[in-house]
């Protein structure tokens, strides 16, 4: 699932990141000379890194602090929230609270208020009540005022077959889902 991006989401040259991702992967029709724009930087450090272009990244974990973020006197301008939840701290919703609240009061307000911004929440629903489901939760009411959007993408689509068949063959879900329990496959693959 996926939560307060806005729809289409695109990367720099205009494609769709599912079918930029797979090209980067799997090595299909890739330009080599557009790595230097992606990888080389001038300042590497651990978990942050700017590009030759200007612009930087910064990878932190749910809990530690992101406060004062910044690329020269520019706030982020975009968050990614991948796989945030996980079954242990689903088990107690005081974790879940407390994470919760992590991003709410110290990890998106390190955006700058004016601009443009987006913050994108990737991940499963493992549990009724995890950081996902309150994302889509806030995306839903965030919709009413036209900024808000949420797409739940499973592994197969309303069909029955892959939304994805480029990169996932009916064989080889239906191979892989054979080696999870029906529940498991629930949890990881159909949202």
């Amino acid at each position: 699932a996926s939560a307060w991006g806005l729809p289409g989401t695109m990367t720099y040259d205009g494609q769709p990141v599912r079918q930029q991702i797979s090209r980067y992967t799997y090595g299909e029709h890739f330009d080599s000379s557009k790595l230097r724009y992606l990888y080389m930087s001038k300042n590497w450090e651990t978990g942050e890194f700017t590009c030759m272009s200007g612009c930087s990244f910064r990878a932190i974990g749910a809990g530690q602090s992101p406060r004062g973020t910044r690329n020269k006197n520019f706030r982020p301008d975009f968050i990614l929230v991948d796989d945030i939840d996980t079954d242990e701290e689903c088990r107690n919703p005081e974790r879940i609270k407390t994470k919760w609240k992590w991003l709410e009061e110290a990890l998106i307000p390190t955006m700058s208020v004016s601009g443009n911004y987006r913050i994108l929440f990737n991940g499963n629903i493992i549990a009724p009540d995890c950081c996902i489901k309150r994302a889509i939760e806030k995306a839903t009411e965030l919709k009413a005022k036209g900024i808000g959007h949420v797409d739940i993408i499973n592994i197969r689509g309303k069909d029955g077959l892959s939304v994805w068949p480029e990169k996932n063959s009916e064989e080889d879900i239906d191979l892989f889902l054979s080696l999870v329990s029906a529940a498991a496959a629930q949890k990881e693959f159909f949202n």
